[in-house]
């Protein structure tokens, strides 16, 4: 078994080894390596799949939401890490980091939309909190031992509120402006 290494960046939580630890958790260990790569591929997806997608097919496909839905899980898994009993001194600012590191990828998110006049795309920063009864304890989940497929059930869950909560903010704006706007 691989120890517990301390997350002074990555995934805060869970067992390094990625397996049982037998009802010892580890609340200051870094993620699972399975898990970390996960969450990174769906980060690159998120990013990439936009233009890449845009390129060959004649819809526009806007995957970014999903790069800011696992910043936002990296967060809430960071501020669940940094109030754990058991943590070390590096979870007193890995809470603070994780929200610092939401702040700026919003940030740089609502930017990129404006500069690319994406108008519709605020819909997926307001909805985030739509997101946290799946969330928060999906985020929880990660400071725990378990397994990969969980965690991937857990994110697909995430998405698919937060994606139609904003889904549904975008339909109500609408309908709400053509009630007062009638063209």
């Amino acid at each position: 078994r691989v120890p517990p290494v301390s997350s002074p960046g990555g995934l805060p939580c869970a067992d390094s080894a990625g397996g049982d630890t037998g009802g010892t958790e580890t609340p200051h260990a870094i993620a699972r390596p399975g898990t970390v790569m996960f969450y990174c591929a769906l980060l690159v997806l998120g990013i990439a799949a936009t233009p890449l997608a845009n390129r060959y097919w004649n819809q526009f496909v806007f995957t970014w939401p999903l790069s800011l839905i696992v910043v936002h899980q990296i967060t809430l898994a960071a501020i669940s890490w940094s109030k754990q009993p058991e943590r070390r001194q590096a979870a007193d600012w890995a809470g603070g980091a994780g929200a610092g590191l939401f702040v700026l990828t919003c940030l740089l998110y609502f930017n990129l939309t404006r500069q690319f006049s994406l108008a519709p795309a605020w819909y997926f920063l307001v909805t985030f909190p739509a997101a946290w009864p799946v969330a928060v304890p999906a985020a929880r989940r990660l400071c725990r031992p378990g397994r990969l497929a969980g965690d991937i059930l857990w994110m697909v869950v995430v998405f698919t509120v937060y994606f139609w909560a904003s889904g549904g903010v975008m339909l109500l704006r609408t309908a709400w402006h053509n009630a007062f706007y009638r063209v």
